[in-house]
């Protein structure tokens, strides 16, 4: 049966993009009016459940946060966006019964589609995919489009944190954990 467990980053949230100017929000002066950003609470994105917060701070800029959880699972998905150019980052995950491992998760331009991807070489990992896509205000208009990763996990029993890479080039909104497995434990 497949479960998902829609992760709580209010608490990690270090940047905010959404706003109504770029004097407290964006990037380089580009920002997301908050007229134009639909992406708020829970939503399901191609059937997967995520929370989206707005307020204060509304995304991750990764800076080697640690994610603590309890959910068996096997699929992470991440919805998010790189500022500078395409990428792949390792995400450390930790297991309840002391494993870990790295997954490589892949990050598009966000102001690139997936369609558009110039990916400069293969990576190993699920797939990526543009979910959603608006106008940006401030200094540069252009469209921002946010993207949502799929990389499978390999642990057998529950995960107790996720420790995001050092790039903070690198924006996390959302992360929902899936479990479709069987033979991970309960958590």
């Amino acid at each position: 049966m497949r479960t998902f467990y829609k992760t709580n980053l209010q608490n990690l949230c270090n940047h905010r993009l959404v706003g109504d100017n770029a004097i407290d929000t964006g990037l380089d002066g580009i920002y997301i009016d908050r007229a134009d950003w639909r992406l708020t609470g829970a939503q399901n994105i191609d059937g997967i459940d995520f929370d989206f917060y707005t307020g204060e701070k509304d995304n991750v800029e990764c800076d080697r946060q640690v994610l603590r959880v309890s959910a068996a699972a096997d699929r992470l998905h991440i919805a998010g966006f790189s500022y500078w150019g395409e990428t792949t980052e390792q995400f450390r995950i930790v297991y309840a019964d002391g494993t870990s491992e790295n997954v490589a998760v892949p990050f598009m331009d966000w102001a690139k589609s997936a369609q558009e991807r110039y990916w400069s070489g293969e990576w190993d990992g699920g797939d990526i995919e543009t979910v959603y896509h608006c106008v940006s205000s401030g200094v540069a208009i252009h469209v921002i489009y946010m993207h949502r990763a799929t990389v499978e996990l390999h642990g057998k029993s529950p995960i107790e944190e996720i420790v995001f890479p050092d790039n903070f080039f690198v924006h996390v909104f959302a992360l929902t954990l899936e479990k479709n497995r069987e033979d991970n434990e309960n958590a």
